[in-house]
């Protein structure tokens, strides 16, 4: 078996967070780069994930399962495996990726500045921000919010 057989697993779980790691260095004033590369890392890790599911056969109780030791002295180790409903689950998941990018495209083209401090602050100081911009949206006393 190849390395890619063997890690297929991993490389589809994984392949998102590189995705991530790049989009995060490219220039923040270069939107449309950021949409192309998580359009193309979607769709990558579908074209990845479609091996898993045309060579699903278990072994036992898991398939595609892989096990290595980090750090046996502390008992540290990496295993992952699939089974039926994780693998639907999986190939759901990246099967929506790429649709669900595509889907955003005009919406966050049009709407760059919300999405920008909605993914940069934690979920209730978004919260708070959208409410006190909708709040200082509708007065008209002229008060700086």
């Amino acid at each position: 078996m190849s390395f890619v057989e063997t890690h297929l697993l991993t490389i589809v779980i994984f392949l998102p967070v590189l995705g991530a790691l790049l989009v995060a260095l490219l220039p923040k004033s270069e939107g449309a780069q950021h949409k192309g590369a998580a359009f193309i890392f979607s769709l990558l890790t579908f074209f990845a994930s479609i091996p898993l599911w045309t060579g699903f056969h278990t072994k036992g109780s898991w398939a595609f399962e892989q096990k290595n030791e980090w750090a046996p002295s502390l008992s540290f180790s990496y295993h992952v495996g699939l089974d039926g409903v994780a693998l639907l689950l999986l190939m759901l998941t990246t099967f929506l990726g790429p649709i669900v990018v595509l889907s955003s495209w005009k919406l966050i083209q049009e709407r760059v500045g919300s999405t920008a401090w909605r993914c940069s602050c934690s979920r209730r100081r978004c919260w708070a921000r959208w409410r006190r911009s909708i709040w200082c949206s509708s007065t008209r006393s002229g008060k700086r919010c």
